[in-house]
């Protein structure tokens, strides 16, 4: 398929091919080799030019990063710039020759292509899925309930806010696309398929605000599990304490070198009266400052 062709990275020949052989408008050159250029659409008299970010999971480092992708159509060609090796860019391009009829549209092409992306992209929603089951079969069940499920909860609801945030201008883009503006731009085909794109990003944005509730919903859960078990172990120290409590008194008053009556060789018991004395004052203080301060 000539027409369409897809550029891996950026080089000083690509940015003099786009200046002197496809003379495209200087700013959207400039927006192609910005660092980090934002989601959005250009529109000129023979061609239109779309900026994309679109979310790929990293394996290795267990989140979601935005790769960028930037579109060249007119009727004759469909330029792709991709900065980064979007994995689903290359996917497409294995596959167009069976899912476009007519080749030589070049629109029709571009949108083929982005609701082939949105669809690969929809298929992460099966991933959350396999995570917050996983949760649940963790927070449920009784043998590691009282397990703290904090750090994969967090790591969930941060890749979770990170897809959001890529998808959320591709929805804004493929919106935009659709307005009059545009109308010399779009097929009949091609709105037809930006319509599938936006009725399956904006599923995925809903589908993915739910999965933020049960999120909160089980990690609230987590923390309760945590706090009850918790408080069983104090209860259960308290009532060792108390169980050891007697014995301790009773050996700590009787073990003070004292007289109890006992000895003849002291007839004073003003030693005992005292440290009783000091124990009840101290006592009945304690337990007034904590009446007063309602730890009691």
């Amino acid at each position: 398929m000539k027409n369409f062709e897809i550029i891996n990275g950026l080089t000083t020949k690509l940015k003099h091919d786009l200046t002197h052989i496809y003379k495209f408008h200087p700013l959207d050159i400039e927006d192609v080799f910005t660092d980090t250029q934002l989601a959005k659409i250009e529109t000129h008299d023979n061609y239109l030019y779309v900026a994309f970010h679109f979310p790929e999971f990293i394996k290795s480092k267990n989140h979601f990063i935005s790769k960028e992708v930037h579109c060249f159509i007119d009727n004759q060609k469909l330029l792709v710039i991709d900065k980064a090796e979007y994995k689903h860019l290359y996917q497409f391009n294995e596959v167009k020759d069976y899912i476009i009829k007519d080749k030589d549209d070049t629109y029709d092409i571009f949108y083929e292509m982005v609701d082939f992306i949105v669809t690969k992209i929809f298929n992460v929603l099966g991933k959350f899925k396999i995570e917050i089951e996983d949760m649940e079969r963790n927070v449920f069940e009784p043998n590691i309930a009282s397990e703290d499920q904090l750090v994969q909860t967090l790591v969930v609801n941060r890749n979770l806010i990170n897809f959001i945030s890529i998808i959320t201008p591709l929805e804004r883009v493929i919106k935009e696309l659709e307005a009059e503006k545009y109308n010399k731009f779009i097929t009949k085909k091609g709105r037809e398929k930006l319509d599938d794109s936006l009725d399956k990003i904006e599923k995925m944005i809903n589908r993915l605000n739910n999965y933020k509730e049960q999120i909160y919903t089980l990690k609230e859960t987590n923390q309760i599990q945590i706090a009850r078990n918790t408080n069983q172990t104090i209860k259960t120290l308290t009532g060792v304490n108390l169980l050891i409590l007697v014995p301790t008194i009773i050996t700590s008053f009787f073990g003070m070198n004292v007289f109890f009556g006992w000895d003849q060789n002291t007839n004073s018991l003003a030693p005992v009266i005292l440290i009783v004395l000091i124990i009840v004052v101290l006592t009945v203080a304690s337990f007034v400052f904590f009446k007063n301060r309602k730890w009691i």
